[in-house]
């Protein structure tokens, strides 16, 4: 491989995000590093050992000085994330708070709303 690749590791015993979207697309890559954060990540692309690929929104809080950062283009493969509620959490004033705190807060950097995504595909 002309450029090792560097991956976060996935949840639980699972594959990464990025090792499934390379599999769906029909392409196997072996990482040379998989790594717990995506500091650890930047910290080993900044020092030559390979190609770090992460989301946007890890991204974001990052130190990305003397990195190339490239975009990819996958489109059809958006990250959801989502928040799963109960309605009798509203029945209480802290529920209630956490609610508005939830629905208040800005998405974070590099995090694309939900609307945006479905009009995409």
């Amino acid at each position: 491989m002309r450029f090792p690749l560097l991956i976060c590791r996935g949840f639980g015993d699972g594959d990464s995000e990025l090792q499934r979207l390379l599999t769906r697309a029909g392409l196997i890559a072996q990482p040379r590093v998989i790594a717990d954060t995506p500091l650890t990540l930047t910290t080993l692309a900044r020092a030559g050992v390979g190609v770090a690929v992460l989301n946007a929104v890890a991204l974001a809080p990052l130190d990305l000085a003397g990195l190339a950062v490239v975009e990819l283009d996958a489109p059809e493969h958006p990250r959801a994330v989502a928040a799963y509620w109960n309605d009798v959490l509203l029945d209480t004033d802290t529920g209630r708070r956490l609610h508005r705190a939830v629905m208040e807060t800005p998405l974070p950097p590099g995090a694309v709303p939900v609307d945006r995504v479905e009009k995409a595909s």
